[in-house]
Protein backbone atom coordinates (compact mmCIF):
# COMPACT_ATOMS: atom_id res chain seq x y z
CA UNK A 1 0.00 0.00 0.00
CA UNK A 2 2.97 2.40 0.53
CA UNK A 3 4.33 2.08 -2.98
CA UNK A 4 0.25 2.98 -4.26
CA UNK A 5 0.36 6.25 -1.43
CA UNK A 6 3.90 7.24 -2.73
CA UNK A 7 3.11 6.97 -6.53
CA UNK A 8 -0.30 8.82 -6.06
CA UNK A 9 1.28 11.47 -3.59
CA UNK A 10 4.48 12.17 -6.85
CA UNK A 11 2.36 12.16 -9.59
CA UNK A 12 0.23 14.88 -7.76
CA UNK A 13 3.12 16.51 -7.12
CA UNK A 14 4.71 16.38 -10.45
CA UNK A 15 1.26 17.41 -11.93
CA UNK A 16 1.00 20.47 -10.47
CA UNK A 17 4.61 21.61 -10.15
CA UNK A 18 6.31 19.83 -13.21
CA UNK A 19 5.86 22.53 -16.04
CA UNK A 20 5.30 25.60 -13.79
CA UNK A 21 7.84 24.94 -11.27
CA UNK A 22 10.12 22.37 -11.69
CA UNK A 23 12.48 23.84 -9.09
CA UNK A 24 10.01 24.07 -6.75
CA UNK A 25 8.90 20.10 -7.29
CA UNK A 26 12.48 19.14 -6.89
CA UNK A 27 12.69 21.16 -3.69
CA UNK A 28 9.57 19.16 -2.29
CA UNK A 29 10.97 15.84 -3.87
CA UNK A 30 13.79 16.32 -1.78
CA UNK A 31 12.17 17.49 1.29
CA UNK A 32 12.64 16.66 4.74
CA UNK A 33 9.67 15.63 5.78
CA UNK A 34 8.00 14.20 3.15
CA UNK A 35 8.89 10.44 3.72
CA UNK A 36 6.97 10.87 7.47
CA UNK A 37 4.12 12.66 5.70
CA UNK A 38 3.78 9.35 3.40
CA UNK A 39 4.26 7.01 6.57
CA UNK A 40 1.77 9.19 8.68
CA UNK A 41 -0.59 8.79 5.82
CA UNK A 42 -0.15 4.99 5.06
CA UNK A 43 -0.92 4.39 8.84
CA UNK A 44 -3.94 6.50 9.10
CA UNK A 45 -4.91 4.51 6.18
CA UNK A 46 -4.50 1.32 7.71
CA UNK A 47 -5.88 2.31 10.94
CA UNK A 48 -9.39 3.52 8.56
CA UNK A 49 -9.22 -0.11 7.32
CA UNK A 50 -8.87 -1.89 10.11
CA UNK A 51 -12.12 0.28 11.77
CA UNK A 52 -14.13 -0.95 8.87
CA UNK A 53 -13.87 1.70 6.73
CA UNK A 54 -13.70 1.29 3.36
CA UNK A 55 -11.74 3.30 0.54
CA UNK A 56 -12.31 2.68 -3.12
CA UNK A 57 -9.86 4.06 -5.71
CA UNK A 58 -10.93 7.29 -5.96
CA UNK A 59 -11.51 8.00 -2.43
CA UNK A 60 -8.06 6.37 -1.37
CA UNK A 61 -6.70 8.68 -4.99
CA UNK A 62 -8.50 11.85 -3.38
CA UNK A 63 -7.53 11.12 0.37
CA UNK A 64 -3.86 11.27 -0.89
CA UNK A 65 -3.94 14.02 -3.54
CA UNK A 66 -5.73 15.80 -0.83
CA UNK A 67 -3.25 15.29 1.93
CA UNK A 68 -0.09 16.19 -1.06
CA UNK A 69 -1.48 19.68 -1.94
CA UNK A 70 -1.87 20.10 2.35
CA UNK A 71 1.63 18.96 2.69
CA UNK A 72 3.15 20.78 -0.34
CA UNK A 73 1.47 24.16 0.68
CA UNK A 74 3.35 24.00 4.18
CA UNK A 75 6.18 23.07 2.90
CA UNK A 76 6.38 25.62 0.97
CA UNK A 77 5.03 28.23 3.68
CA UNK A 78 7.96 26.98 5.66
CA UNK A 79 10.55 27.74 3.48
CA UNK A 80 9.18 31.05 2.28
CA UNK A 81 9.04 31.87 6.50
CA UNK A 82 12.55 31.26 6.35
CA UNK A 83 13.75 33.05 3.32
CA UNK A 84 11.66 36.11 4.80
CA UNK A 85 13.24 35.73 8.17
CA UNK A 86 16.63 35.32 6.59
CA UNK A 87 16.26 38.16 4.42
CA UNK A 88 14.96 39.63 7.31
CA UNK A 89 17.96 39.37 9.65
CA UNK A 90 20.18 40.69 6.69
CA UNK A 91 18.29 43.89 6.28
CA UNK A 92 18.14 44.40 10.02
CA UNK A 93 22.03 43.69 10.22
CA UNK A 94 22.99 45.85 7.78
CA UNK A 95 20.74 48.76 9.28
CA UNK A 96 22.14 48.50 12.47
CA UNK A 97 25.78 48.39 10.72
CA UNK A 98 24.94 51.46 8.97
CA UNK A 99 23.80 53.75 11.79
CA UNK A 100 26.81 52.56 13.82
CA UNK A 101 29.05 54.27 10.78
CA UNK A 102 26.43 57.24 10.98
CA UNK A 103 27.30 57.66 14.65
CA UNK A 104 31.04 57.14 14.02
CA UNK A 105 30.72 60.04 11.33
CA UNK A 106 28.72 62.14 13.99
CA UNK A 107 31.34 61.66 16.91
CA UNK A 108 33.96 62.12 14.47
CA UNK A 109 32.71 66.03 12.84
CA UNK A 110 31.77 67.88 16.40
CA UNK A 111 35.34 66.26 17.38
CA UNK A 112 36.63 67.87 14.40
CA UNK A 113 34.13 70.70 14.65
CA UNK A 114 35.01 71.73 18.45
CA UNK A 115 39.15 71.59 17.68
CA UNK A 116 39.87 67.98 18.85
CA UNK A 117 37.64 68.36 21.90
CA UNK A 118 35.27 65.99 23.49
CA UNK A 119 31.89 66.62 24.14
CA UNK A 120 33.30 66.45 27.82
CA UNK A 121 36.19 68.55 27.32
CA UNK A 122 34.48 71.26 26.05
CA UNK A 123 31.96 70.92 28.91
CA UNK A 124 34.76 71.74 30.84
CA UNK A 125 36.42 74.05 29.17
CA UNK A 126 33.08 76.34 28.74
CA UNK A 127 32.46 75.79 32.52
CA UNK A 128 36.18 77.02 33.17
CA UNK A 129 35.40 80.08 31.43
CA UNK A 130 32.30 81.25 32.28
CA UNK A 131 32.66 80.29 35.67
CA UNK A 132 29.98 78.60 38.25
CA UNK A 133 26.96 80.04 36.65
CA UNK A 134 27.37 77.51 33.92
CA UNK A 135 27.76 74.89 36.55
CA UNK A 136 24.33 72.60 35.06
CA UNK A 137 24.78 73.14 31.28
CA UNK A 138 25.65 70.27 29.36
CA UNK A 139 26.96 70.96 26.21
CA UNK A 140 25.16 68.70 22.89
CA UNK A 141 22.46 67.50 25.67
Amino acid sequence: MRADVEKIFNAFLTQVFATKKPGILTMLNDHPTKTKCIDNLCAQVLMAEKAGIKLDADKFSNLVKGVAKFWAHTALTAKEQSLVSAIEKNRIRAKNEREKDLMSDIADIQKEALNGMSKEELTAHVRKQKGDDLADVEVFS
